[in-house]
């Protein structure tokens, strides 16, 4: 609860794949939570703070980010700008929204 007092922006909990560029290479991954400055990511390998990566995200531009805090393959990124998440959450519930 104390960490969360300290946040800016909200997380959103999310299941979302995507890419990540690191020293030129593509990898999958998967985004846990998100928020306008950063992000929640597990990815196939070890990073550590400080590492720069590229996100790409389904909608927007690539992002810039850094690693702030890492453990295993588990990564928080903060994005180099604020990102719109009301329409980045938009634009991937119309991707994985189906009717029946």
């Amino acid at each position: 609860m104390k960490s969360q007092m300290r946040r800016k922006h909200l997380r959103h909990f999310i299941n979302y794949d995507c890419t990540y560029s690191y020293n030129g290479k593509s990898s999958k991954c998967n985004i846990l939570d998100i928020s306008e400055n950063g992000a929640m990511l597990k990815i196939p390998q070890v990073l550590v703070r400080g590492d720069k990566i590229e996100l790409h995200l389904t909608g927007t531009d690539m992002i810039t980010a850094v690693v702030k805090h890492s453990r295993c393959n588990y990564i928080n990124i903060k994005f180099d700008y604020e990102i719109n998440i009301i329409e980045f959450l938009k634009s991937i519930s119309k991707l994985t929204w189906r009717h029946s």
